[in-house]
């Protein structure tokens, strides 16, 4: 392992403190038991939990914003890709390019995924970054790192083994920027969020993929709620970016999120030929 990737002892991290309690999910409105149960009468048909999903707007507890507002040069930014992430896990290529456009953008130094599968994004950050710029993984299947493993880039890559956990982390500093896409159930992605806020260097941005939930009746995805619940009960600002399925936090100086205004995402009344918002793929 490259000596450079280990962690700066005295890297600062923001000021974060957390009792330890996972405070109880958000009420659900009447209708979604009346969904369920339609959803579940139908076998589970994932076609069914889509469409019903779609009469849930309380999914969508966050702020928007344009993509252009939330990272610095979002649409000057160049990104170089060769082959696509792939596999059933797989981050979708316009989140992809909006987080590497953001690590470049926000010109991070210190790169932390929780939660890596494949490593395809990891391995991307890696190609569009600088050489000084180095990575952390934490993914706790022992395989996580293919798409890297074996290439020029997999010295910049620090490879962590294990749960995304409050300590999981300890003793590998802080990180300017930090991606999560671990767990997707409520408790799990408040502590991963938990672990990222502890992690992150002042000044620093956190990405969460997956907020936009398109099929929530299957009751495995809880991020909406909980990045609610995170904004609420720890006063950090965190707004979904529009036309992509990730939630973003800054305290990047003249880009923090808690200066940022909510914008209109609704297609209503809206011009093709004119608009020129980021389309969900």
């Amino acid at each position: 392992m490259d000596s450079s990737i280990h962690p700066h002892k005295n890297s600062a991290l923001s000021e974060f403190s957390w009792d330890g309690i996972v405070p109880p999910k958000p009420a659900e409105p009447a209708k979604v038991g009346l969904f369920r149960f339609i959803y579940k009468a139908t076998r589970r048909n994932p076609s069914v939990d889509t469409f019903l999903t779609g009469f849930l707007p309380h999914l969508k507890m966050l702020p928007t914003v344009a993509a252009e507002r939330a990272v610095p040069g979002f649409s000057t930014s160049k990104v170089n890709i060769c082959d696509l992430p792939r596999g059933q896990w797989a981050t979708p290529l316009v989140d992809t390019l909006t987080v590497i456009k953001a690590a470049k953008g926000f010109e991070s130094k210190r790169l932390l995924e929780i939660g890596s599968y494949k490593g395809s994004t990891a391995l991307l950050l890696a190609q569009n970054t600088d050489a000084d710029v180095r990575i952390w993984t934490l993914d706790m299947d022992p395989q996580h790192g293919e798409a890297y493993r074996g290439t020029e880039y997999e010295k910049r890559i620090h490879r962590v083994v294990g749960k995304a956990t409050v300590g999981a982390l300890e003793g590998h500093g802080s990180f300017d920027f930090i991606f999560v896409d671990a767990d997707h159930d409520y408790a799990s992605v408040f502590e991963h969020t938990v672990v990222a806020f502890r992690h992150l260097a002042p000044g620093g941005v956190i990405l969460w993929h997956d907020y936009h939930q398109n099929n929530y009746l299957h009751g495995a995805n809880g991020i909406g709620e909980a990045l609610h619940m995170v904004s609420k009960k720890f006063g950090r600002n965190i707004v979904s970016i529009e036309g992509t399925t990730l939630a973003i936090y800054s305290e990047h100086l003249d880009w923090e999120t808690a200066s940022l205004e909510s914008y209109d995402d609704s297609p209503e009344d809206s011009d093709p030929w004119s608009d020129r918002k980021i389309r969900h793929i």
